[in-house]
């Protein structure tokens, strides 16, 4: 295994949890953006977006369980920004970590190809304070967001998954954007502040930021994505992408990749596996097992039977993306989407 060098990870305010807010910094360094043979071997970059989060877990159970070796993959590690296509795009990095947001980059004429979807559904979740009325109705689907109307609802980053997951729920739900206020806080920890202050009357807030809020009996869950609450509709976390021209000279690589990454989504949902996976994540995270259990739960309840990017999720995909108008095209899923070889 072969890491790129990174600062210890650190945790930010005690009443969060050392989980909540992690922020593992790592150096980029540059790849080959045609991997060579060596050892048996073929070295292939992977970037993986910091902080370290659901996203990446798969990643690190096939590499530290050996996976990708056993595929022919000697994978690298690599810290990179939150803009991910970049580094891909520069060759700096093989495959990158994307999200469903990656589409966005075929809109700019991109020519970027997907290669599996892990986990299978958002470890997103919406909360509200113990005391709104949307408590009355969780889970319960529209209804809950009927209850939010008048009020505003807490995201990141503008134009983020959680952001555009964000605004999708409100239409669907055959809202407007006038009848909830969506509205962006910055990064996690922006959001959980101004949820702790009474800035938004409720919150779509990623895992592992929401855990540590409603153990702390102040919040509730009135909408969990990852366990299926909006029906027919099912968005992943990541989704790797390649370049297509690197998709083309390097097909054992792809299904190498493919194949080792079921292999870990398999491992991971095995229970007889769960406190190894602890020990593993909380290993990378510098914290305790015990202080990642509950963001654990959340992952594995959002794994999927397989880790391959189906037609499914990606018109689900599609369907949020244009109706944020994000996509103004048709963008056909046997086109983007590299056949699946786990």
């Amino acid at each position: 295994m072969r890491l790129a060098a990174r600062t210890p990870a650190r945790s930010a305010a005690v009443a969060l949890a050392a989980v909540a807010a992690v922020a593992l910094s790592a150096c980029t360094s540059g790849g080959s953006a045609t991997p060579t043979e060596s050892g048996g071997l073929t070295p292939v970059t992977i970037g993986e977006v910091s902080p370290f989060q659901a996203a990446n877990y798969l990643t690190l159970v096939a590499d530290e369980q050996g996976f990708f070796e056993d595929h022919g993959i000697d994978a690298e590690i690599i810290g990179i920004s939150q803009n991910p296509i970049a580094p891909l795009l520069s060759g700096d990095i093989d495959i990158s970590s994307v999200g469903v947001n990656g589409m966005a980059g075929l809109e700019q004429g991109q020519d970027i190809r997907f290669i599996a979807a892990f986990p299978a559904s958002v470890t997103f979740s919406l909360i509200v304070p113990a005391g709104s009325a949307a408590v009355d109705n969780a889970h319960e689907w529209p209804d809950v967001m009927e209850d939010l109307v008048g009020q505003s609802l807490g995201t990141t980053v503008p134009g983020a998954l959680v952001d555009n997951m964000a605004k999708f729920l409100v239409t669907d739900a055959g809202l407007s954007a006038s009848d909830i206020a969506v509205t962006p806080a910055g990064d996690g920890a922006a959001l959980v502040a101004g949820l702790l202050s009474g800035s938004f009357d409720s919150g779509l807030v990623p895992s592992p930021l929401f855990e540590p809020l409603v153990a702390s009996g102040d919040f509730v869950q009135v909408l969990d994505l990852y366990a299926g609450d909006v029906p027919d509709f099912n968005i992943p976390v990541n989704t790797p992408a390649v370049t297509a021209a690197f998709a083309e000279e390097n097909p054992d690589v792809i299904a190498g990749f493919q194949q080792a990454i079921e292999e870990a989504n398999t491992w991971a949902k095995d229970p007889a596996n769960k406190e190894a996976l602890a020990e593993m994540i909380a290993t990378r995270l510098d914290v305790e097992p015990a202080d990642v259990a509950a963001p654990l739960e959340t992952f594995i309840a959002a794994l999927g039977d397989t880790s391959e990017y189906t037609e499914e999720q990606w018109n689900s995909g599609v369907e949020m993306l244009t109706a944020n108008g994000v996509l103004t095209k048709d963008y056909s899923y046997t086109d983007f989407v590299i056949p699946f070889s786990g």
